[in-house]
């Protein structure tokens, strides 16, 4: 279970990473954002084991991660659900900046979308097409922007 993790002596906060191995239902490259398929879990562990391109669904009342390697449709791989991770952006975020998901898409925004859910904060200046790193929360997002 991901949480800040505070060491004596030393500075800044410093997310822990929660990362799970998944099934890719459709190909990643890293950086890419996926939604967790609710509806389909391991028969005996009763575990989440698939992620997809995100629906509209998955920016509001569901739950995101974002693929840290390549992984080919229908393979296994590693997907971060929390913590400070390369993310592929759509715009060039400021420092600080609240990154947005939008329908469909693979990747994160610092323009409002979906459903005003933030589910990150860029921690570097952004660069278009290229993977941002940021402070993910893929589990409850981090805020929500209702302006």
């Amino acid at each position: 279970m991901g949480m800040l993790q505070t060491h004596p002596g030393t500075e800044g906060i410093d997310p822990a990473l929660d990362v799970a191995i998944m099934i890719a239902t459709t190909a990643t490259v890293i950086g890419d954002v996926v939604g967790v398929t609710l509806g389909t879990v391991d028969s005996t562990s009763l575990k989440w084991t698939t992620v997809d391109t995100p629906a509209t669904a998955d920016l509001e009342l569901g739950i995101l991660m974002v693929a840290m390697e390549v992984v080919a449709a229908g393979a296994k791989g590693r997907f971060c659900l929390r913590g400070h991770v390369d993310v592929q952006t759509t715009s060039e975020p400021a420092v600080g900046a609240a990154l947005y998901a939008a329908d469909g898409a693979t990747t994160l925004t610092d323009a409002v979308a979906g459903a005003n859910k933030v589910w990150g904060y860029a921690c570097e200046l952004g660069v278009t097409g290229t993977a941002t790193r940021c402070y993910f929360d893929g589990w409850a997002g981090v805020g929500n922007d209702n302006a």
